[in-house]
C-alpha cells in the first residue's frame, strides 16, 4: 500500500522535489516488500521454497516490464498523460495489496519467533550471499544504464532498442526455466557459478562487439542470466540458515546486495567519465561478477544452519 500511495503522489506531482518526495515514498514500500518474500516462503510454502520463489520471482519480473511495454497503451487511453498512467498502475498495486491481505494463509503453519531484527553484520554467510546477490544486481541494472551509453558513443542508437528490449525480455525465459527446474537447482553451487561464468562472457560481448546479433545476444543473455540467477539467490536465505534468522538474513542480504550494486554503478560512471570511453564502464561491472563465480565454493549448500 505504500508502495501504490507513493506511486499515486508522484502522478499529482507539481515540482521536481515533489516528484522525488514521492518516488522516495514509493521505493521505500518496495523496499519494505522485498525483503518480507523469503520469510513469507519460509512461513507460507515451506515444502516448495525453489517453486515459490521462482513464481514470486517471475511475478517481479512481469510488474517490471508489462507496465513499461504497455505505457504508451495506457498513456493514450488516459489523453496522453504519463500521470494517468502512474495513477493507473498505482490502482492496480492497491488491488493487488488487498487480495493479498485478504487471501493470505491463516499463519497457523507460523513456529518461528524472530527475537532480532537487526542482521548480523558478522556473520561470514550473510556477506557471501550478499555479494553474489551484489554480483547479479548490479550485472542487470548497470547494464541498463550504460548500454545506451555505449551504443550512442559508437554510432549505434538503432541497436538501443532492440538491445535494451534483448535485455529485459530476455529474463522472462530465465524465470520461466526456474519455475519448471527450480527444485531442482537449488542447493547446488554449479548454477550460480555458470550464472556468473554467463554473466562475465555477456559483459565482454556487450562491450566489445560491434555486430547486431552479439550485442543483442549478449544483452539478452544478460537478462536471461540475471533472471536465474535473482531467483536462486533469492532462495538462499530460506534454505540456508535457521526459520528465526530468515527475516532479517533476507533484509542483510537485500542490503548488501543492492548497496554494493549502487556503489559499482557510480565506479563505472567515474570510470566512463576519467577514460571518456563508454566501453570502460564495463570493466568495473565485470569485475563485480567475480564473488557470483568464486564466493559459492565457500558456501555449504546441503545443510542448514539451526
Amino acid at each position: 500500500m505504500i508502495a501504490a500511495v507513493g506511486s499515486a503522489l508522484r502522478g499529482f506531482a507539481v515540482g521536481a522535489m515533489t516528484l522525488f518526495a514521492a518516488t522516495a515514498l514509493m521505493a521505500a514500500g518496495v523496499a519494505v516488500m522485498q525483503p518480507a518474500f523469503p520469510p513469507l516462503v519460509r512461513q507460507w510454502v515451506p515444502r516448495r521454497i525453489g517453486f515459490a520463489t521462482a513464481v514470486y520471482t517471475n511475478g517481479l519480473l512481469c510488474g517490471e516490464i508489462f507496465p513499461v511495454v504497455l505505457a504508451a497503451v495506457a498513456v493514450l487511453l488516459l489523453g496522453g498523460g504519463w500521470r494517468g498512467s502512474l495513477e493507473l498502475w498505482s490502482i492496480a498495486a492497491a488491488v493487488i495489496a488487498l487480495i493479498i491481505f485478504v487471501a493470505r494463509p491463516d499463519g497457523e503453519h507460523t513456529s518461528a519467533q524472530h527475537s532480532r531484527w537487526m542482521p548480523d553484520w558478522r556473520d561470514p554467510l550473510l556477506w557471501k550471499v550478499g555479494l553474489v546477490a551484489s554480483a547479479n544486481n548490479q550485472l542487470y541494472f548497470c547494464t541498463n544504464a550504460f548500454l545506451p551509453g555505449l551504443l550512442l558513443q559508437t554510432g549505434h542508437t538503432e541497436l538501443i532498442g532492440p538491445a535494451l528490449s534483448a535485455l529485459n525480455l530476455g529474463q522472462l525465459p530465465g524465470s520461466a526455466l526456474l519455475m519448471l527446474m527450480a527444485s531442482r537447482l537449488e542447493r547446488k553451487r554449479w548454477p550460480l557459478i555458470l550464472c556468473g561464468v554467463l554473466g562475465l562472457l555477456s559483459v565482454l560481448g556487450v562491450a566489445t562487439s560491434t555486430s547486431l546479433w552479439v550485442i543483442v545476444g549478449s544483452a539478452a543473455l544478460v537478462g536471461f542470466t540475471c533472471a536465474v540467477g535473482l531467483t536462486l539467490v533469492l532462495t538462499l536465505p530460506v534454505l540456508l540458515v535457521a526459520p528465526d534468522d530468515v527475516p532479517h538474513n533476507s533484509a542483510g542480504m537485500f542490503t548488501i546486495g543492492y548497496g554494493i550494486a549502487m556503489l559499482v554503478s557510480i565506479v563505472g560512471g567515474m570510470v566512463w567519465d576519467i577514460t571518456g570511453n563508454a566501453a570502460f564502464a564495463f570493466v568495473p561491472i565485470g569485475l563485480a561478477v567475480v564473488p557470483m563465480i568464486v564466493l559459492p565454493l565457500g558456501i555449504d549448500f546441503r545443510t542448514q544452519r539451526s
